[in-house]
């Protein structure tokens, strides 16, 4: 499962760089450098070093969120130690 990153902590108004980007939100330099090239953070790559914008970074993270949320039925619940949903009201084996 994907590590949530603390979208709160990243201004809006501001331009960061790919290492500040990575000590705001707690991450590795190269998660970043990641983002960039395979899952759509835009940054101003053609110059060194690379620019990423408050606002777009908190959009980025924002989509990554909402992609991982899981929907839930009233009667369901969601299992903790599989991290998945019982189907059919099955029991968790916990693996």
């Amino acid at each position: 499962m994907a590590k949530s990153f603390p979208s709160h902590k990243v201004k809006s108004h501001l331009v960061y760089t790919v290492w500040e980007v990575a000590d705001v939100l707690g991450c590795h330099r190269q998660t970043v450098i990641r983002w960039i090239g395979n899952n759509g953070l835009a940054a101003d790559t053609s110059s060194k070093p690379w620019l990423i914008e408050g606002h777009v970074l908190k959009d980025f993270l924002g989509q990554r969120q909402r992609k991982t949320r899981c929907k839930l039925a009233l009667h369901h619940c969601y299992c903790l130690s599989c991290r998945g949903l019982p189907i059919n009201q099955q029991r968790c084996t916990g693996q």
